[in-house]
């Protein structure tokens, strides 16, 4: 059974001072969906639009995210919701809610300089 892409809506929760989202990117179960983006403060919203989720097992999208030049410490990326459709219409349910991701950031070394 696949999922269609009509409906299906992702959100994530993330530090805004350390991470700035830039784009996602499909796999071969998610290539088929066209994708919009919407960045609110703390939250990413990815909601997808025609097309069918192939059925299977592995990577379903990957977010990118640009770490902030001066982001330094611990945070969280945390997917709050994840809402999907069977083909015909009715409301797959998912428990794997909430999925956080932890991330560490060091500090950059300085490039040296030769001379």
């Amino acid at each position: 059974m696949g999922l269609r892409g009509d409906g299906t809506r992702l959100s994530l929760a993330y530090d805004n001072t350390l991470l700035e989202p830039l784009s996602i990117q499909t796999t071969a179960i998610s290539e088929k969906v066209t994708f919009t983006t919407l960045v609110a403060e703390d939250f990413w919203n990815v909601s997808a639009a025609g097309g069918t989720i192939e059925p299977g097992s592995g990577i379903f999208v990957t977010f990118i995210f640009k770490i902030k030049a001066a982001a330094t410490g611990n945070t969280s990326i945390q997917l709050t919701t994840a809402t999907f459709f069977s083909e015909a219409g009715a409301q797959v349910s998912t428990n794997a809610l909430p999925l956080t991701s932890r991330l560490t950031i060091q500090q950059r070394p300085q490039p040296a300089v030769v001379s």
